[in-house]
């Protein structure tokens, strides 16, 4: 009587012991599977963040240099007719210059923009 129960107790145990192992097995398995899916959404994210601001800088670093090209081109242009680019109202009024001192030469007239342009003769 008491061998066998001491037996059955011991797979039973076994038993018991070998479902918690498979249980806890499984949970690992899906862990690692669900850990590489993540890791793979991080990796994916982290290149489409590093694409963004690669192509982010590089479009604003040509923007500027396209706008700095045309600055020139219209500062040379202007200098072709004995003309100086001074700036706007609000630089002019900012480094402390007169109205007077800047006499407007072109206004906008399409309607769409507003100011005027400033110019040194």
């Amino acid at each position: 009587g008491r061998a066998d129960t001491g037996a059955s107790e011991q797979a039973s145990l076994v038993t018991s012991l070998v479902a918690r192992l498979r249980t806890l097995e499984a949970g690992r398995v899906e862990s690692r599977r669900k850990l590489v899916e993540l890791e793979k959404q991080v990796m994916g994210l982290e290149r489409e963040n590093a694409d963004l601001r690669g192509g982010h800088d590089t479009d604003l670093v040509r923007a500027n240099r396209e706008l700095q090209a045309e600055n020139r081109a219209m500062k040379l242009f202007l200098a072709d007719y004995g003309l100086t680019w001074v700036g706007d109202t609000n630089v002019a009024g900012e480094r402390g210059e007169s109205e007077s001192e800047q006499p407007s030469v072109a206004q906008n007239t399409d309607g769409r923009a507003s100011g005027h342009l400033r110019l040194a003769l």
